[in-house]
This record gives C-alpha cells, structure tokens and sequence, in this order.
C-alpha cells in the first residue's frame, strides 16, 4: 500500500493557548475542546471538554434524527422491575442477545435503590409497564420520534360493585393509595403491612397499554398481612389499611374491566417511554424538584430540539480526575445551548452513565467515569439500537488519536479503523493512503502527528481509496498538572543507592486529560548533592549518601520530587548494633522509613506493619481482595498484604471478625507469624528447642510454644536479658529489632545480606522505594501538591510510639542476651492460631 507524505500546513498562531468551540458544539464551558463523529444514520457523538465556575468539566453527548435505521428503546435487563437493577454493560448485553445491534444508551429515570423499582413512566413494545406517578416522561413513537411531557394517567378498575381508582401501577406498595401490580412487578406483591387484597385473573391476553382496557375476573378478595403471590395470568389489586382512597370490594367471581386514558396528547402512540423530571420546558430551565439541584454531580437528560433531533447528554461528575460535575440549572442551560426546548433531567450521580459503539467495532463499552468508581445498578436505560444489516464493506473511516491534547512542538501517534455502512467492522480498503493536518505535519509510514509550536484546533484527516474520516486535535500549552512516571506508576519519592540510573517520564495534564508532550520541551532541575538529570528526564544518582529533590517544569506548572541517595536515616548512626540489619532491609526493599530521613529504629510494630513486611518479603504478589475481615477495607495501605497472608495461612483474626491490624505486635505473635510463612516457603518450621531453660517460659502461650520453640532453634529469638534467660512472649518488638530478625530470617533463605552491585543500566522500578499507583492517569489529587494523603502510607510511618523512658536499644547478635523490651511480661492482648478465652484470633 503506498503512503505517500502529504500534509496540509496552516499556521494558527492567531489562535488563543486553549482550544474554544464553535458552530453547532456552542456551549456554557470555557476553554472548551470537542471532537466526534458518526455512529449510526443520522446519529453522531460529541466529546465535550472544558470548564465552568465549578471546575473541569468532561461530559459525552449523542444526538440523532429521528429515522427508520435508528430506534430508541428502553430497557430493564429482566422480565420483571423489582430487583432488576443492572449496570450499563449488562443492559447492552441484555439486548445484544435478543440479537438488537446496540450503538448507545444512557441511564435513564430516578428509582428506589433497595428494589430497582422506577419512580416514573414504564412503557415497553406499547405495554404498560409502570405508571408515571405524576412524574414527567420521555417517550419515543414507532418513527424514532419523541415526545416529552407530564402523562398523568388515569387507571380504573369498574364492576358491578363500583369503580376503583388505582393510585400506582406496579410500585412498590405504600399508604398512599390503591396499587394494582402484575408479572412486570414480580412473582409476588412484596408487601410486609396489614391491608386489603383482591387477586384477579385475565379473561384474554390484552396487555395493559395507554388508551387500552383489559377484561378480568376476581378470584380473592380478603385482607393480608404478607406479600402475596402473582400468577403468570394475574394481577394484584391492594392498600394498606393506613391508606384513606376509596377501596372497592370486588367481589370473587365478578367480572371487572382495567382501563388505561392519558389526558395528554400522543401518549397512546408510545412504543417506549421511561420518566424523569422536567428541566427544560418550553426553552425555560425549570430545575425546581429535581434531587440535589444546587449541588455539582455527574447528570443525564434528554432534549428534543424543535426540529426533532433528540440529544441524550450525559455528564462524568463527583469523581477523582473526572468532572467538577453539573447543578441541575447548569445542565439546563447546557441543554438550551446544544438546541433543546423539552428536556428530561434523568437520574444522576453514581448513576449518570454512558455506553457506546465506536465505529467499527463490535459491542459496546462504558465511555463515561462513573463517581461510585464503577457502573451502578440502575433500574432502566435508554438505548439506540440500529437496523442497519453489516455488509463488512468499508464505508467510513475512524481517525484516533493516542492523545486529543498535543502541546506545541510535540508528537502523537494515531491510529485508522474501517467501519461499513453501519458503522460496523470493516477492514481498511485498498488504495492510496492520504493522511492531512490543518496545521503541522504527518508521518503517513509511522502514523504520527507532529504539531507545530503554536496552538490551535487541528483537524487529522485520513482517505484511503476515496473512504475517508477525520478527528480534532487540540494543541495547547496550557498545562494543568505534571507527574512523574516510571512506566505507567507514579513516582512521588524516590530512595536510590549511589550511581543508580532512573528513566523518568513527565506526564502533562489539560483539564485532567493527558497530553502528548516531549522530556526534551520541559525544564528538568535537582537542588541538593543528589545527582544530576539530562534534558531526557535521566536522573544519575551521585556518588555520595545524600537528599534533595528533582523538579520538572513547563512554563508557570512544575512537579517537584524528594530524592534520596543511600540510607540517609539521621537516626541511623554506623555504629549502632542495628545498622546492618536496617540496611539490609532498606536495601532489599523490606522496610523503608517513616520519612526520607528517618527510620524510628524504637517504633513499635503492629500486625498490619508485620504482615506488609512479609508480603514485601514475599515479592508484593497481586492479590484479589476479598472482605476476609470487617476492619480491612478495600483500598487501604495494608490490605493486600493482609489479604495475601491470610489466603496462605500466615495471619488469622479475631472471633469477631477484625483482624485487628493497629494491635502492637508480640514477640510471641511476631514468632508465629514467622513460623507460619517459613511453613508456607517449605522450610523446616518444626523442629523447635526446649523453651525450659526461660524462666517465663510458662507464659508462653501454648498457641505459640511450637513457634517460639522454632524461633529459639533457627537464632532468630532468644533472651531479652542480660542476666537471666527470658523471653519476654508478650513484650513488644522494635522496628529495629524487626529488622534484625527479619535479617536472620533471610540468611536461612539463603537471602545475601550485602545489597546488589549499583546497575549499569536503568534498572527494573520495583527495586527503589517508590511511592507509586498502579493507575495509569493521575487522580485529582495526584494533581494537587505532595501531602501525606496523596502518598502511599509508608507501612513504618505515623502512629508508632516512642520506647518508654530508660528502655534499652540495643538487641545483640544470636546467642547473646537481647535488650529487654516494653512490656514484657504482660499478657498477649491477643494472640495468633489457637482460640484462647481472652478472645485471641480465630
């Protein structure tokens, strides 16, 4: 295939540092940047960026033309309402497999969190599926055409005994009238109060639809304290008897009629329909009753323009490195600026969600950041769907970029999809390949843009044998944030040994979006004796033991780092008789310090601290979190170390389901532990000594006896005395006894104590102590400057205490006497195996 180099330069200089919108993508934000394209017939989306008074903004809009290829659907992903909640991609697959091609859906109406059940309208292939509660709906007719409005139906049930009003439709049942429910509801009423039931069974397969009436007879009619159950071919009329309406007693054997009339017009012509609250009505913004309207979180509605074309608009809100989020008058005026005089505000929050089809590939994927961190289980959604048959013939082209943010003068790849004409997958067709820029040049081989040193909106267009397809490009030295990067972790810190070589990356940030940028166009610096840094973000370490920082800066926005080089612990002297052992930690990536410059040799260890130490020993394997104890929560510093060494039987809890990882730790605990990983590594954790020859050898508990036995054998532990054999079971141990233990331990492992030859070449990033993130964005936080919350918590660092006053520091080498620790001699607060009655662990 030939790429011949073309490209289209236009210089854009006279444009502002930040890339503003215009034409038909107008909008409320400022400093605004969209890009988008086609995804069905007369169905294209918009990526919006930008800011307003709250802050970024990032929201996702699509809108289409009503036409016979596109069909707007709404969909529950059950065949009932009550407990149907499911996220976005469930519902997508729901219709996939009724064989529907799905091209996009948002969230769509309020609804009970516990139950899934809809606060408003429910309509469903013409049926009836929920009544509106007097909440405003969007419905779409058989031509894809929509409608919006307040419906406000009226549903009778009329017999010979009377006519009773029904209040909801397959809601869950309150005091606040008289409930009719069928199979759409569930299997059963769910109802727990005392009230009134009438059971009744259809005469014919009539579905309850708008305008329509369905012919029943009555089976039961008596009072209930309990949910009752709602055959195949039934339905449920009940009320509470707190209720005040005007209950009817139908009597069993009579035949009674449903009707369904809304006064509003068109309503009977609804194919699919699902409530929500009105925001736009008339071109007015109407935010009034709508949840939280004053406050910024993410928001999804649907307009209708007065030519027809319905937009669904969804905006990312309430989420670290996502959008500031919208007020509900905000995104009135949002919704007014793309167009729209009828807008629905749906539900928002956790809920506001977006799914989409790229063009030219198959399925769809969540493209929106969701505040709760994941998809919400919503009660209902609404999607479009395509008619449209694949034929695999390459109709369209899809221009991607590696980043929509380019600042001047640098560089960013791109890549080309097919797509036929229903915007399905497709290969590339052949012929010429012609790639162009607006401003700037293209690489045709490589597929890569370069941007000139000015800013400006630039359009990257591809044609290949006459199928073509463009995107935008917004170029910009308008940065944000920075952060550091080793790979795709962030670097907050970094503790080297002299001559260490690290590659860093500097990582830019427009409106929290990543850039493409160049080391070589930032300013790189290091203050202190550390090293030095080149212009491609090398830093050497020097040759001397020493702390400083490394700063890379573009412009008024720059990132600052601590750095350290060698074991620069001020508390840590040469000839302190721990020094060895802290350095072998330190070098082998066991222990790090409470800062950069301390260690905190007295601090005391806890469960969680040991535990985290042994999962550092162990290599930091991934662990899938599970909720193993009530006091571990996802996310937290230890967790998965925790959650690795009570998989593998290291580490048990308490009877009450804590693990109770702030607990000082043991000698005792800390023997177990030991013996039991030593046990998991198959080493020989059985043979053990005689503990007779301690004078507290007794207060050993006997969980522990084994353990200690082993420890004592293998010269990890022996005396706390100087003159007398004593163990010390429930004293505590010092992190700087830890790390001489820990150093013990490793020689039995064949672990060398001398610390690897300093690399010739950048070495792998897991043998510096970074403070890193596995995301591969920063947060907002990340965004923000250096403070404790925004680090990785050192697992040595804040809440450890001081020794008490006169205690000794010094712990001899094996076979000698070691320093008597705090507290020794008093009973274990808790244990580690073997249940004791003071409520040890499990």
């Amino acid at each position: 295939m030939k790429f011949p180099r073309t490209a289209k330069r236009l210089l854009a200089s006279a444009l502002a540092v930040s890339c503003l919108m215009t034409g038909a993508g107008a909008t409320a934000f400022t400093n605004a940047f969209h890009y988008g394209y086609n995804i069905g017939q007369g169905t294209a989306y918009t990526r919006l960026e930008g800011k307003n008074s709250a802050g970024v903004q990032k929201t996702n809009y699509i809108s289409y033309t009503p036409n016979s290829t596109i069909t707007p659907v709404i969909v529950y992903a059950s065949d009932k309402l009550y407990g149907s909640g499911a996220g976005i991609s469930a519902a997508a697959k729901y219709l996939e497999q009724q064989g529907k091609q799905v091209i996009a859906g948002i969230n769509a109406d309020f609804f009970v969190m516990n139950t899934s059940i809809p606060i408003g309208l429910v309509i469903k292939d013409g049926e009836l599926i929920s009544s509106d509660a007097w909440q405003y709906a969007v419905g779409f007719t058989a031509n894809g055409a929509a409608i919006t409005g307040q419906p406000t139906m009226s549903m009778r049930v009329s017999g010979p005994s009377g006519t009773a009003t029904i209040s909801y439709f397959n809601k869950t049942r309150t005091a606040a009238g008289i409930y009719l429910l069928d199979r759409n509801y569930d299997s059963t009423s769910h109802t727990t109060q005392k009230g009134k039931t009438i059971v009744l069974e259809r005469l014919d397969s009539t579905p309850v639809t708008v305008g329509g009436s369905v012919r029943l007879r009555v089976l039961s009619n008596e009072e209930t304290t309990g949910a009752t159950p709602i055959g195949a071919n039934q339905m449920v009329m009940t009320m509470q008897d707190k209720s005040t309406a005007s209950w009817v007693d139908f009597q069993p054997g009579e035949e009674v009629t449903l009707t369904v009339a809304a006064p509003s017009p068109g309503w009977a012509d609804v194919v699919y329909a699902v409530g929500g609250k009105s925001l736009v009505r008339g071109g007015a913004v109407t935010p009034d009753g709508i949840d939280g309207a004053g406050s910024h979180t993410g928001r999804t509605a649907v307009g209708v323009k007065p030519d027809g074309t319905v937009i669904l608009y969804q905006n990312d809100g309430s989420r670290s490195g996502g959008s500031a989020g919208l007020t509900a008058r905000e995104l009135g005026v949002e919704m007014q600026q793309l167009g729209c005089t009828e807008v629905i505000c749906l539900d928002g929050g956790g809920s506001s969600v977006m799914s989409m089809r790229k063009p030219g590939t198959s399925g769809t994927q969540t493209i929106s950041n969701p505040s709760d961190g994941s998809e919400r289980r919503c009660a209902n959604y609404i999607f479009l769907v395509s008619n449209a048959v694949a034929d695999g013939v390459p109709a369209h082209l899809y221009v991607e970029p590696e980043h929509y943010y380019v600042l001047p003068g640098a560089q960013t790849g791109f890549t080309v999809r097919a797509a036929d004409s229903a915007y399905g997958p497709a290969p590339l067709p052949g012929g010429e390949a012609v790639f162009t820029a607006t401003a700037g040049d293209v690489d045709p081989m490589n597929h890569i843009f370069f941007s000139y040193p000015s800013a400006g909106t630039v359009t990257l267009a591809a044609d290949i044998g006459g199928v073509a397809g463009e995107t935008q490009v917004c170029v910009t030295d308008d940065v944000n944030s920075i952060a550091l990067k080793r790979g795709d972790k962030t670097v907050t810190s970094l503790a080297l040994d002299p001559g260490d070589v690290v590659e860093l990356d500097a990582w830019l940030y427009h409106l929290g979006m990543r850039m493409a940028s160049a080391d070589q166009l930032l300013d790189w610096s290091v203050s202190g004796e550390i090293g030095t840094v080149d212009v491609n973000g090398n830093f050497t370490a020097g040759s001397q033991s020493g702390a400083g920082k490394l700063t890379v800066a573009y412009k008024n926005t720059s990132k600052t780092i601590d750095v350290t080089v060698g074991m620069d612990f001020r508390d840590v002297k040469n000839a302190d008789w721990f020094y060895e052992a802290v350095k072998f930690c330190f070098d082998h990536g066991l222990m790090a310090g409470s800062t950069p410059t301390k260690f905190d040799p007295n601090g005391k260890l806890t469960r969680a601290m040991f535990a985290a130490v042994l999962y550092r020993l162990e290599g930091s394997p991934a662990v899938t979190y599970t909720e193993a104890f009530s006091d571990v929560p996802r996310g937290a510093w230890y967790a998965d170390a925790v959650i690795w060494a009570n998989q593998n039987g290291i580490v048990s809890g308490f009877r009450d389901g804590t693990f109770g990882g702030d607990g000082t730790l043991t000698r005792e605990q800390l023997a177990s532990m030991l013996c039991r990983y030593a046990e998991f590594k198959g080493m020989d954790a059985q043979t053990a000594a005689s503990l007779g020859g301690f004078s507290d050898a007794g207060s050993v508990s006997g969980w522990a006896e084994q353990a200690m036995g082993w420890a004592v054998h293998a010269d990890i532990l022996g005396s706390t005395s100087s003159t007398a054999k004593v163990l010390s079971p429930a004293g505590t141990a010092t992190r700087a006894q830890c790390a001489s233990i820990l150093m013990r331990f490793a020689a039995l492992q064949g672990i060398k104590s001398e610390p690897a030859p300093a690399p010739e070449q950048p070495v792998d990033p897991e043998q510096y102590d970074f403070q890193i993130s596995d995301t591969g964005l920063p947060s907002d936080d990340e965004m923000l400057p250096d403070s404790p919350e925004n680090l990785d918590p050192d697992i040595f660092g804040p809440g450890v205490t001081a020794p008490a006053e006169g205690q000794p520091e010094q712990e001899p080498v094996p076979g000698q006497p070691e320093a008597p620790t705090e507290q020794a001699g008093e009973p274990s607060a808790e244990g580690e195996g073997t249940p004791a009655e003071n409520g040890n662990p499990d």
